[in-house]
């Protein structure tokens, strides 16, 4: 079989998707992505991988009413963090530099994180660390350009805080969106400062009212009414 276009390998295309090689591998095998194996090694249609990200994750997401929208934008900013991963070591105009967006949502209650997870049905749950009190910290967490893309711009609008980090994470995947495979652009390395420096500010001034919704409540009885 001959590929269509410029080939990547299997590390390249991990990196565009932000999934490990074992997953891409899997991909590979189910057919979801077009490639070659020669000797050990895939070879893989750029053209493919294209044509794969935007039907996975937006099949994955569903359409979320304005209830849901609502309690998990709450969940979010009380319980959250919207960023961007980047390894800070290694200069960001190296090739070696990557960068990834988050979202991620902890708390002590496993059933409250398992329960926001069936409301948003994508990304992962796993066990954070452990407290000196003995209590353990689970994690929720989404990280992929096209999938942080698509919740971010469900949910923004019902953000009360974290706003601004939404924006700024939504204009870096549409960006990266733009320029699979290719080196960060300074237009993307700034919107990785700006957000940085954002989650390092106190919002002090500016905490929320659980008072005003009970976002933990509607996801422990399983709905958004």
């Amino acid at each position: 079989m001959s590929l269509q276009g410029k080939e990547i390998n299997v590390l390249e295309a991990a990196e565009s998707l932000s999934v490990n090689q074992t997953t891409v591998r899997n991909y590979l095998r189910k057919g979801l992505i077009r490639g070659v194996k020669i000797g050990h090694k895939w070879r893989i249609s750029e053209n493919s991988l294209r044509s794969f990200r935007r039907p996975f994750y937006t099949r994955n997401i569903p359409q979320l009413d304005e209830k849901v929208k609502m309690t998990v934008a709450w969940t979010v900013s009380a319980e959250g963090t919207i960023s961007i991963n980047a390894r800070h070591s290694v200069s960001p105009h190296s090739h070696r530099f990557r960068a990834c967006p988050i979202i991620c949502v902890s708390n002590t209650e496993k059933e409250f994180i398992t329960r926001f997870w069936s409301l948003v049905v994508v990304g992962g749950i796993y066990l954070h660390k452990r407290l000196k009190s003995g209590k353990n910290v689970w994690t929720w967490s989404l990280r992929s350009v096209l999938g942080c893309y698509t919740l971010l711009s469900e949910i923004k609008e019902y953000l009360p805080i974290k706003r601004e980090q939404a924006d700024l994470v939504i204009k870096f995947c549409e960006s990266r969106l733009r320029h699979l495979n290719k080196p960060y652009t300074d237009y993307e390395i700034a919107l990785i400062k700006q957000v940085r420096f954002l989650n390092s500010k106190k919002y002090n001034a500016r905490r929320l009212s659980m008072d005003s919704l009970d976002y933990k409540g509607r996801i422990i009885r399983g709905n958004s009414k």
